[in-house]
């Protein structure tokens, strides 16, 4: 109370209003005491979980001569402390001297109660203090937190005097679905309730706003929104440039208290760098929220496909041109590639190199004008013989090819290349314009 102003000490409870921006005392009788709460966290507070709020308490110019104190006290509900309160007096207020010029505090009750001493400068501005509620905290049991302001009779905090201002109080509700609640194919999904603290909280220009922390991003391809009940009218969901922000503003406050639905979110991590599933915090914001509330949610990454590399050409080979690339380098055959029956023929040498059979396993036996050819690479076998359609593979057996191996004119095994080089996992690429013919070799990465 003041000191330099005697008055009776019955006290009043000044009513901290939990849905508007500007907030104002309600007049009581100054003989009688009533108590009444301002809703801090409106949501259902989580045991062990921390919030902060701001205040700033403004009474008008002359209330407080210069060397005058005065006092107010904060309690919060049963159940509910807060680590630390501090508070700051700015200098001027628009332009004119502040009319606090000193304050004291004192943190009591294991934080349930805080005392707050101002002293007067004798300025000519309104007397204006911010305080900061740190590290608010509730017990399992406590559904909401309230806070009340206590002030003596005839303080200048009386309500017909005193209003405070926040940026950070509730003034809407929210229930929250994730995973399997919201979705029964979107293990990321999440859908959100939200509701008016009262008639007009949410005021025009004002924003709901969910943020993610780095590195998850929202999905809204099958976002729906939609007003449940009463007549507020909304923006569509809006993403900020991270796509980590969602908006969601008021284009007309309500007539009657509303209720809005928002469906179909989706979490996304776009870096791949977590692969195993792990928790994390939206943070709600925007209208007097100012991202002091959160809700936890787990995310569960999608499983790593295998990807699968473009193949790498191992050798090119012209038609009827005898230079060719194998492996990177080039290289000069002893005879031409060439087509014959539709069918692309290359020297066997020349392939058994570009798809790395080693000399050694390669096995040639001559009888009577016909030349049967062994190849063998990692324990798979393949065997054939000139003008002989029949392809001997010992993984699958014997094949009836639709052409044959021959012998050119420069005495070199000429064989259909796409017969060799698929049973050992390579492919063949063609190219009609240019006549060239590409040997693949696909690699699976992790």
């Amino acid at each position: 109370m003041k000191t330099s102003n005697p008055r009776s000490k019955a006290k009043n409870w000044i009513l901290l209003s939990a849905a508007l921006p500007l907030l104002s005392f309600l007049p009581v009788s100054p003989c009688e005491a009533s108590a009444t709460y301002s809703v801090v966290s409106a949501s259902p507070v989580q045991a062990n979980s921390y919030f902060d709020r701001k205040i700033r308490i403004e009474v008008p110019s002359g209330a407080l001569e210069s060397g005058e104190t005065d006092e107010v006290q904060l309690r919060f509900n049963s159940g509910v402390s807060v680590q630390s309160i501090t508070y700051r007096i700015p200098k001027t207020v628009e332009s004119a001297p502040n009319m606090f010029e000193a304050g004291t505090g004192e943190l009591r009750g294991g934080g349930n109660e805080f005392t707050l001493t101002v002293t007067g400068s004798g300025g000519s501005g309104d007397g204006v203090i911010y305080l900061d509620l740190n590290g608010i905290t509730a017990k399992s049991s406590v559904h909401d937190v309230r806070v009340s302001f206590e002030a003596a009779s005839g303080s200048i905090f009386q309500p017909e005097r005193a209003s405070l201002t926040s940026d950070q109080m509730a003034d809407y509700d929210y229930t929250v679905r994730t995973g399997a609640q919201a979705s029964s194919t979107d293990a990321n999904a999440i859908s959100i309730d939200v509701e008016e603290s009262e008639v007009g909280s949410l005021k025009s220009r004002n924003a709901v706003t969910l943020e993610l922390p780095y590195p998850l991003v929202w999905d809204l391809a099958k976002a729906k929104l939609d007003v449940v009940r009463g007549d507020l009218q909304l923006s569509a969901p809006s993403l900020s440039a991270d796509r980590r922000t969602l908006s969601i503003s008021v284009e007309r406050p309500s007539h009657q208290v509303s209720t809005f639905l928002l469906t179909g979110l989706s979490v996304s991590d776009p870096t791949g760098e977590k692969t195993q599933p792990y928790d994390y915090f939206v943070k709600t914001g925007g209208s007097s929220r100012s991202g002091a509330d959160q809700f936890q949610a787990r995310f569960i990454p999608a499983p790593k496909k295998p990807q699968v590399e473009s193949p790498e050409k191992v050798a090119v080979f012209t038609v009827n041109d005898r230079m060719c690339m194998i492996n990177g380098k080039e290289a000069s055959l002893d005879a031409a590639p060439f087509i014959s029956q539709d069918r692309l023929y290359l020297p066997i040498r020349a392939v058994a190199e570009a798809i790395q059979i080693k000399p050694e396993d390669i096995a040639w036996e001559a009888n009577e004008g016909e030349v049967r050819v062994n190849l063998r690479k990692d324990g798979h076998r393949l065997s054939l013989t000139t003008g002989n359609a029949q392809l001997e593979d010992s993984r699958k057996g014997t094949m009836l090819m639709d052409v044959v191996p021959v012998i050119s004119p420069e005495n070199r095994v000429f064989l259909p290349a796409r017969w060799i080089v698929e049973p050992f996992g390579y492919t063949m690429e063609w190219d009609a314009l240019a006549q060239k013919a590409s040997i693949l070799r696909p690699h699976l990465g992790n």
